[in-house]
C-alpha cells in the first residue's frame, strides 16, 4: 500500500493553507504552480480552466516548455485536458504507447517534448471548473501515488479557486451595486434639484392617488406645506365650488389609470383665489404595475384674467355693435314720430299712440346708450370734479333710493380730488354701485360706506386677481362701496359685469356693466372683494395722471341708472 510521506503530507497542508488563505485567483493560481512541484518530481505545472462551452484556456503554467502558453485557448475536444475536463476522471499517460494521447499542438512552438503526464479534475460538488496537469520530458516519470498525491492537491486547490471567483463575483456585485447606487443618489438629486426649482408645482401619489410628495412651488401656490398636503391633504384649499367636481374627475382619473387635465382654484387661508392648471400621468414599473401618478401644478391666474378681460372686450365690441345699430332705427322712429305729431292735429287718437311711440322710443334709448356706455363708445360732456363734492350732492338722492333700513354712510379724503369726467356718468356709476349694494343687503338693516381717498398701485397689485383687468402701476384716486350684505359667489364673481346677466327675477342686468364701460373709458380700474355671508367691496381707481393731463372723450347722454342687483 502506497502510503504519503511526512514530507509530502506536509506539503500538501502547506499548500492547503497557503493557496485557501488567498481571495485573488491571480494569487492562487501562483501559489499552485509554486507548490506542486514541493508535492512531486515534475518538470512543469499547468491549470486549465473552461472558457465558454466549448475551450479551456491555460490559466497558469510554469517549469520548462511553459513559453507561449500562458492564456492559449485549446478546443475541448482536444487532448488529454479536455478528456479529464469532459469526464470528470484522471488520467496518467507515461508509455510509449499511449504519446498518441498527447496534444502536440502546444508543443510546435516552445521545443519541448512532453512523454510523462498526469491530469486531475477540480472538482467541487461533482462539477468539473477545471484540470490541473503536470507534465515531464522522460517516459513513465510518475507512479499511481503520484497520481494520487495530485487528486489530494486539486481538492484545495478547487476551493481555493471557487472561493476566489465567489469572492471576485460578489466584489463586482458590490462594485456594481454601488455605482448603481452612487448613480441613483446623483439622480435622485438632479431630480430633487429640479423639482426645487422648477418654476412650477410638482407632486407625486401612491397607486391610490393619494399625496406622497409636493415640491415647495407647490407649496407656494397652494398655502399647504408638504406635510399637510400627504395624503388627501392636497384638497384641503380648493375653492368649495370647485371640490366636488375636482375629487371627482381625480378619483375616476385614478380609478382608470388615465391621464388628469383640469383647470380648478385654491383658496390659500390667507390669500387671495388662485387659478390653477393640474395635470399628472401615471407612472409604471417595470413588471407594468401603476405606482402612482407624477404631476404638474401651474399658477394660471394671470392667464385667465388675461382670457376673461379679452372675453369682455370681445363681448363689449359686439355690444356696442348692436347698441349702435340699435340707437339708427330708434333715430329714425324719433324723427317720423315727430314730424307726424307736427302733421295731426292735436288731441286725436293718433296724436296720443304717437305720444306713446315717443315715449317708449325715449326708454329703448337709454337701454341703447347703457350698452354704448359698457362698450366704451358713449359721448360725455367733459369738466373738473371733485369726487368728493360729488358724493356730498348725492347722498340725498341715495338715501332716498336705497331702502329705509339701511344706513348710508360717507367717509371722504380731507383733501379735494379733482377728476377730468362726466359729472352725470360719475353719478350714474355711484348710483349703480350703491344700489347693487343695496340689494345685496335683501331688504333688512345693513351698513353702506362710501369712502375716497388716493393709494398708489404697484406691479404686482395692478394683475392681482382680485383685478376686473389688469391696470397701469401708478397713483389713483379711490372710490369704494362696500357693504355687508351676502356676499357674491366665486362663479357669479366671474359673470357679474356681462351685460345682460342678473341674479333677478326682473331687470336687465346693465348696470354694473355700464359701470365697466365708464371706467374702461376713463382708464380706470376696478377691484372686488367678496366673502359670502360676509359683503362686498367694489373700489372704483381713477388715474390722477389721466385727470391732471388730458380729457377723456366723454359726453353727456340720456343717462339710465339701474336699481336692479347683477349678483
Amino acid at each position: 500500500m502506497n502510503m504519503y510521506s511526512a514530507e509530502q503530507l506536509s506539503a500538501l497542508n502547506r499548500m492547503g493553507q497557503m493557496i485557501t488563505a488567498s481571495l485573488s485567483l491571480p494569487v492562487v493560481l501562483n501559489h499552485v504552480i509554486e507548490e506542486v512541484p514541493r508535492l512531486l518530481d515534475t518538470e512543469g505545472v499547468g491549470v486549465l480552466l473552461p472558457v465558454g462551452v466549448d475551450e479551456l484556456v491555460f490559466a497558469v503554467v510554469s517549469g520548462e516548455g511553459a513559453q507561449g502558453l500562458q492564456g492559449l485557448r485549446i478546443p475541448l475536444t482536444a487532448g488529454v485536458a479536455g478528456s479529464v475536463m469532459r469526464t470528470g476522471r484522471p488520467v496518467k499517460i507515461g508509455g510509449r504507447e499511449e504519446q498518441n494521447k498527447i496534444y502536440r499542438a502546444v508543443e510546435k512552438d516552445n521545443n519541448y517534448h512532453t512523454q510523462s503526464l498526469l491530469a486531475v479534475p477540480l472538482l467541487l460538488r461533482g462539477e468539473v471548473i477545471g484540470v490541473l496537469e503536470a507534465v515531464h520530458r522522460t517516459l513513465d516519470a510518475y507512479d499511481d501515488n503520484d497520481l494520487r498525491i495530485l487528486e489530494a492537491a486539486s481538492v484545495w486547490i478547487a476551493l481555493a479557486i471557487h472561493n476566489a471567483r465567489l469572492y471576485e463575483k460578489a466584489k463586482q456585485e458590490i462594485t456594481e451595486r454601488k455605482k448603481v447606487e452612487k448613480a441613483l443618489r446623483e439622480s435622485e438629486t438632479r431630480y430633487r434639484t429640479l423639482t426645487e426649482l422648477a418654476p412650477v408645482g410638482i407632486f407625486s401619489t401612491d397607486h391610490n392617488g393619494r399625496f406622497t410628495y409636493v415640491n415647495d412651488q407647490w407649496s407656494a401656490i397652494v398655502g399647504l406645506s408638504a406635510k399637510e398636503a400627504q395624503g388627501a391633504g392636497w384638497t384641503r384649499n380648493l375653492l368649495p365650488d370647485d371640490n366636488e367636481q375636482v375629487l371627482v374627475e381625480w378619483q375616476n382619473c385614478v380609478a382608470e389609470k388615465r391621464p388628469f387635465y383640469h383647470e380648478f382654484r385654491y383658496q390659500p387661508a390667507e390669500g387671495e383665489i388662485v387659478w390653477v392648471l393640474g395635470q399628472a400621468v401615471p407612472h409604471y414599473n417595470q413588471d407594468g404595475n401603476m405606482q402612482g401618478y407624477i404631476g404638474t401644478l401651474t399658477n394660471i391666474t394671470e392667464r385667465e384674467a388675461m382670457r376673461q378681460a379679452q372675453k369682455l372686450i370681445s363681448l363689449g365690441t359686439l355690444v356696442g355693435t348692436i347698441a349702435h345699430d340699435f340707437n339708427n332705427l330708434l333715430s329714425a322712429i324719433f324723427n317720423h314720430s315727430e314730424m307726424a305729431l307736427i302733421m295731426l292735429p292735436s288731441g286725436t287718437q293718433a296724436v296720443n299712440h304717437i305720444q306713446r311711440t315717443l315715449e317708449t322710443s325715449k326708454n329703448a334709448s337709454k337701454l341703447s346708450q347703457q350698452l354704448l356706455a359698457y362698450a366704451g363708445m358713449g359721448n360725455f360732456d367733459v369738466e373738473q370734479i371733485d369726487l368728493n363734492t360729488l358724493i356730498q350732492d348725492s347722498m340725498y338722492l341715495l338715501e332716498v333710493a336705497a331702502p329705509k333700513s339701511i344706513q348710508l354712510e360717507a367717509k371722504l379724503h380731507p383733501e379735494p380730488l379733482l377728476l377730468k369726467a362726466s359729472n352725470t356718468k360719475l353719478q350714474q356709476v355711484l348710483m349703480n354701485l350703491v344700489l347693487n349694494a343695496a340689494d345685496a343687503l335683501q331688504g333688512g338693516p345693513g351698513h353702506i360706506i362710501i369712502e375716497t381717498g388716493k393709494g398708489t398701485i404697484t406691479a404686482v397689485q395692478a394683475h392681482a386677481p382680485q383685478m376686473l383687468e389688469p391696470i397701469p402701476p401708478g397713483n389713483y384716486i379711490t372710490l369704494e362701496v362696500e357693504d355687508n350684505g351676502c356676499g357674491i359667489t366665486p362663479e357669479t364673481l366671474t359673470k357679474i359685469f356681462d351685460p345682460f346677466f342678473t341674479t333677478k327675477a326682473v331687470g336687465h342686468g346693465l348696470g354694473l356693466a355700464s359701470v365697466l364701460g365708464i371706467i374702461r373709458e376713463l382708464e380706470g380700474g376696478i377691484q372686488i372683494e367678496s366673502q359670502v355671508d360676509k359683503g362686498t367691496k367694489f373700489t372704483i381707481l381713477f388715474p390722477t395722471e389721466k385727470a391732471a393731463q388730458e380729457e377723456a372723450k366723454i359726453g353727456d347722454n340720456i343717462l339710465l341708472t339701474t336699481t336692479e342687483n347683477n349678483r
